[in-house]
Order: C-alpha cells, then structure tokens, then sequence
C-alpha cells in the first residue's frame, strides 16, 4: 500500500503543474481557479455570486475561459481529486498499520478520502454544468459554493488524518 500512496502522491504532483499550466491559457481569472478556491471573481473582484458569475461567463470577453475552464480543465481535475483522493487513502491506511492499529478494520481510513473525493467530483460536475448551460440555474450555483465548501472541509481532515497517523506510526516504531 505505500507503494500506491506514493505512486498516487507523484501523480496527483504532477497533475497539479498540468493543471496549473492549462489554466494559464485561460486568463487569470481560471489561472487563480477561483471557482474552486475563491469567494471573488477577477480581476475586478467582485463577489462570487450566481449574478456576477452569470455576467462573467457570458461576457463575450470570458467565454472562451469559461469554456475552457469547464471542458479542459475539469477533466484533469477530476483525475487529479482520484489521485489525491486514494493517496490521502493508501497513505492513511498504510499508517494506521504501521501505527500497529487491527488491519482488520482498515476501512475508516478511506472514509474521509471517499467524503473528499465525492464531495470534489460533485463540485467539478456542477462547476461544468454551471460554465456551459446556456441559463444554469440559481440553485445550480449554490449547490456549486456548498460542495467547495464540503471539499475544503474534507480534504483538510484527510491532511489532518495523515498528519496524525504519521506521528502515531512514528510513536509505535520500536527504538
């Protein structure tokens, strides 16, 4: 298994600059992917709500970003949540039997990945159906803010479930 965490680690690192490149052709605005990490809307900053992203998306000036943002990025994206998702997974359970905890019960290490995973995949369909629906609902889009939401939530405590079964497993280790 820490053979997978790491191979899932380099994968979800190299995706990261793949990423980070292609949203560079978009503009700055998908460049800072404040759809997924912000609460404005650049480079005027305005807030994020469903009116100004509906405004943003239709000027003529953003949509090749917004379409761009949607067919080209959230694909990699989703690739990216997969790999992260399962290194967070492997990681976590490779840890707690390090930690010296039952492998019989290795399935709660991968609950939080799973919530991350899903809750990611869920934002990346909505951030798509939002950018390229000719009118996307308002409820579209507060559906959208509450799964970047859930996301941001459940990747911090699979960071915080690492964190804490690596110093566990180091507290286990003989010597």
């Amino acid at each position: 298994m820490a053979t997978l965490a790491l191979l899932s680690a380099a994968v979800a690192l190299l995706l990261s600059f793949l990423i980070a490149n292609q949203a560079s052709q978009f503009g700055f605005a998908v460049a800072v992917r404040f759809l997924e990490r912000g609460s404005v809307i650049p480079p005027d900053n305005d807030p994020l709500t469903a009116e100004n992203l509906d405004r943003w998306r239709s000027d003529p000036a953003n949509r090749a970003a917004a379409q761009g943002y949607a067919s080209r990025l959230m694909p990699l994206d989703i690739v990216f949540l997969l790999s992260l998702g399962c290194f967070f997974g492997f990681a976590s359970a490779t840890l707690a039997g390090h930690a010296g905890m039952s492998t019989s019960y290795l399935v709660w290490p991968w609950i939080a990945p799973a919530l991350y995973m899903a809750s990611d995949l869920i934002e990346d369909l909505l951030i798509r159906n939002v950018l390229l629906s000719p009118a996307p609902p308002a409820r579209n889009f507060v559906q959208m803010r509450r799964a970047t939401g859930a996301k941001m939530v459940t990747s911090m405590i699979c960071f915080l479930q690492v964190f804490v079964l690596t110093f566990r497993s180091l507290w286990s280790m003989p010597g």
